[in-house]
């Protein structure tokens, strides 16, 4: 899916699909893993977040980089819920729209 919530990892995920030589796709090992920790935090941290409070993510947008798609941070999301599951008395949901 195209997007990113961090400008960090939009530029590793740029730097791991890198072309190289010849119009092949190489793959930067260093850059990928990189960017799995950069994606992983930022979801982890979006949804302590969404713990605490209550926020749009569109707020979360900037300019240099196209924002993730909300289903697929809702997906990215939902499994860091089940790692991490909301202490008692908070709770974690996914809304689409605001209601008004």
């Amino acid at each position: 899916m195209r997007g990113e919530t961090s400008q960090d990892a939009w530029e590793t995920r740029r730097r791991a699909r890198r072309n190289s030589r010849a119009g092949q796709k190489s793959i930067d090992e260093r850059s990928r893993n990189t960017y799995y920790e950069s994606a992983f935090s930022d979801s982890l941290a979006i949804y302590m977040l969404a713990l605490a409070v209550d926020f749009d993510y569109h707020d979360l947008r900037e300019r240099d980089y196209p924002l993730l798609a909300a289903p697929a941070l809702a997906e990215r999301l939902r499994h860091v819920s089940t790692l991490f599951p909301a202490n008692q008395g908070y709770e974690f949901q996914i809304l689409y729209r605001r209601k008004g």
